[in-house]
């Protein structure tokens, strides 16, 4: 007799980039209209990196996306704040991404990543303390076939590249150019990440 079988076959956590937007307003809210959030999925996450600057410290009080609650992993710097927000975001194929400060800043940006085949439920997250010169390093748990999606800013730009020791492929996505740097001194570099484990179909 013969009995068929198969191995089901764990997919690879698909990551892309699919926009990106600045807005150097002096304001507590910034909403970045009708985002590209790429084809609808059932489980699809949309994630956003954000990075602001400020002249006084301002918190992120909430961000949404396609009207959805994001969570958020921020990191603070004197000056600056770097952050990613994410969401289960199964329907639209555009949508408002909306964040909200404590106060106002003086311009923030975003960039936008689709997010397929992966566990809503973030696997590790990590913010490193500290400000000033230098770089800041994280240490995160990848789980195979997983992703990472992180998040930097520095207050002169001149710092521009991410390196990953112990992940097989890192795409970065290309600079939003959104005078974050403008009027500031200081150099902080902030990053802050999370990890997403892969689901099973």
């Amino acid at each position: 007799m013969l009995i068929p079988f198969f191995i089901p076959h764990a997919p690879v956590v698909d990551i892309t980039q699919t926009d990106s937007a600045g807005d150097a307003t002096d304001t507590d809210v910034y909403t970045f209209s009708s985002q590209d959030l790429g084809a609808a999925a059932v489980n699809r996450i949309i994630a956003v990196a954000i990075g602001v600057a400020y002249t006084t410290v301002r918190t992120i009080d909430s961000v949404t996306i396609g009207g959805i609650t994001a969570t958020v992993v921020d990191c603070e710097g004197t000056n600056h704040r770097t952050a990613v927000a994410y969401a289960s975001v199964p329907t639209g194929t555009t949508g408002d991404i909306v964040v909200d400060f404590s106060g106002t800043a003086v311009r923030c940006a975003i960039v936008v990543y689709r997010i397929v085949d992966a566990n809503p439920t973030v696997h590790d997250s990590d913010a490193p303390a500290g400000a000033g010169d230098g770089s800041r390093s994280i240490s995160i748990d990848v789980p195979a076939k997983g992703g990472v999606i992180a998040s930097a800013v520095s207050a002169d730009m001149t710092v521009g590249s991410f390196t990953a020791g112990g992940v097989a492929e890192l795409e970065q996505a290309s600079e939003v150019d959104s005078g974050v740097a403008a009027g500031h001194l200081n150099t902080d570099l902030l990053l802050s990440a999370y990890a997403i484990t892969y689901s099973s179909c």
